[in-house]
């Protein structure tokens, strides 16, 4: 059994291997394609690499505008040029340290990658094919978050408060032009509807147009607390703004004021809390014939304010009109 792998009959093998016509038409295929791939070398290739761009800018300034990610590079060359050149690693990544406002155009974005090739390869085109760069002031600050909303309650039940934020203010940060003009951030909708109940949850911040702009974070908790209401009506008075004279009296002085409070503050609600006004600062009160009344403040967990009369007659008191009454004081 072993004397069949014997040496001798391996060698014997071989030469009959050699002398036989597969080996023949074996090495002319061999050699045919050496001769294909030498030509397939010698011709001219085009590839298109994908470099990515790294912007370096000095500490403390940052850029204005977004660059784009990467450039596509069409470079042009024989099969052994490419062959021969590790042109991948060297145009894995373009480095560029932008200290000051700056454009590139093509000319000088060739040169920068053709000074990482070889002679044997050509950059034939580049896409983009130039860049800007304008820097600015880093600069970071804190907002106010709003929360915009999209609440529906069910009968009898509304909130108690507005939506709470937790944090109700972020920190924002990119250039100094495009963070200054921003005075808060909103969140994305927050939707309910049938409400009855607490209502605990996470919402996203709505980005900045321009990318430059970032955040601390993308995510605020908020806080929908729900309860029963009840209607209540109040008598409120009524207070005369801007009368030079001191001329004008009400009538009547107080007006009623409905409207819907939970009834964990139901009791605490009073009068002092709302304040109406009649404005005479604009008003002709020759022409006038009523004055309309104002609601200045109310606090923010009552809702559904109606006042009654909306609009209030009115006196002008004489000069003796008003020493007697003066002097009934």
């Amino acid at each position: 059994m072993f004397e069949e792998f014997s040496t001798e009959n391996i060698k014997k093998f071989i030469r009959d291997f050699i002398n036989s016509e597969r080996a023949i038409l074996l090495l002319c295929i061999s050699i045919a394609l050496i001769f294909w791939l030498i030509i397939q070398l010698s011709k001219s290739q085009e590839i298109v690499v994908d470099t990515v761009l790294n912007i370096k800018t000095p500490e403390g300034l940052t850029l204005v505008n977004q660059p784009p990610k990467s450039l596509k590079i069409k470079l042009v060359s024989t099969g052994w040029g490419l062959f021969s050149s590790d042109y991948n690693r060297q145009l894995r990544q373009l480095r560029l340290l932008v200290n000051k406002d700056k454009a590139y155009n093509y000319r000088q974005l060739q040169e920068i990658v053709k000074s990482k090739l070889s002679d044997k390869i050509k950059v034939v085109s580049i896409f983009p094919n130039a860049l800007s760069f304008q820097l600015d002031d880093f600069v970071q600050k804190n907002v106010p978050v709003k929360a915009i909303t999209a609440i529906k309650t069910v009968n009898q039940f509304q909130l108690s408060n507005k939506i709470q934020l937790l944090p109700d203010s972020i920190e924002i940060y990119g250039p100094k032009s495009l963070v200054s003009p921003i005075s808060f951030v909103n969140t994305e909708e927050i939707r309910a509807t049938n409400l009855k109940e607490n209502r605990y949850g996470e919402v996203r911040l709505l980005p900045q147009k321009n990318k430059q702009v970032k955040y601390q974070s993308s995510t605020v908790n908020y806080i929908m607390t729900v309860e029963q209401f009840s209607e209540k009506t109040l008598d409120v008075p009524i207070i005369i703004e801007n009368d030079t004279t001191n001329s004008i009296r009400l009538i009547p002085q107080t007006a009623k004021v409905t409207c819907t409070v939970g009834l964990t503050k139901y009791d605490q609600l009073k009068p002092i809390h709302i304040q109406l006004r009649v404005d005479l600062s604009n008003v002709d009160l020759e022409e006038a014939t009523q004055l309309p009344v104002i609601i200045r403040k109310k606090p923010d967990w009552v809702s559904n304010v109606k006042v009654n009369p909306e609009h209030i007659d009115f006196v002008i008191l004489t000069n003796t009109e008003n020493i007697t009454q003066d002097d009934e004081e």
